[in-house]
């Protein structure tokens, strides 16, 4: 484990659950659906803020605006923040990114389910934020949720393209053991199917890649 990363307990499960809930209510839009949930550092709630709250602001952005707003930043010192989808370093638009925010509001703990897929930018959020001393971790028994939240944004290219050294061993496996009868298979967003099956099967290509899920591609609890 990297020295700077943590153990989760029920309490963070619980906040990142609320957060992924919050997610829920963000417009499917151009972006990622994200949900924020800032705590100080006794596990109090203290902000929320998802996509879409505030038009041109990210989650955790909106979230530490409302205490920067209120002249709470200093219940945030030592606290936690919950963040569906990895905060964004760098930020495509130019603006400062949600990692540079968070790093003005002197937090101890950085917690998310999703890796930023490729779909702007090459992010490296959570490496910045350990390199600057913050303690981060990621948990990925929600992240099938997650990635259906943002099934709108986020194709099986990017999935790929973002998880492809975690894909390869389980996508040996699959072709070793040839498709089933439906063509049930995944190559990086693309059906292998017997020649005699003329469409794909039900699910279409976000049910492979779910099926993927399932076999553990991403670490998940399923």
């Amino acid at each position: 484990m990297n020295e700077r990363s943590i153990e989760t307990h029920n309490d963070d499960r619980i906040k990142m659950a609320r957060a992924v809930r919050l997610s829920r209510t963000s417009p499917e839009a151009k972006t990622f659906r994200v949900g924020c949930v800032i705590t100080d550092k006794n596990g109090k709630e203290i902000a929320t803020g998802f996509t879409g709250e505030e038009a041109g602001f990210h989650a955790e952005e909106i979230a530490i605006r409302k205490l920067k707003a209120e002249g709470r930043e200093e219940e945030a010192k030592g606290g936690s923040i919950f963040s569906t989808v990895e905060p964004c370093h760098p930020r495509k638009s130019g603006k400062t990114s949600c990692t540079d925010h968070i790093l003005t509001l002197g937090l101890a703990r950085v917690l998310y389910v999703l890796d930023e897929p490729e779909v702007f930018v090459k992010c490296e959020g959570a490496k910045t934020l350990r390199e600057r001393g913050l303690q981060v971790a990621q948990m990925p028994e929600l992240q099938d949720e997650v990635l259906e939240i943002n099934k709108h944004i986020i194709k099986p290219k990017e999935l790929g393209g973002v998880c492809l050294k975690k894909l390869e061993p389980i996508l040996r496996k699959i072709r070793k053991a040839n498709a089933d009868e439906a063509g049930r298979n995944i190559c990086l967003g693309e059906w292998i199917r017997p020649a005699s099956a003329s469409v794909p099967p039900a699910g279409g290509v976000w049910g492979g890649m779910r099926a993927g899920f399932g076999l553990g591609v991403f670490g998940n609890s399923a």
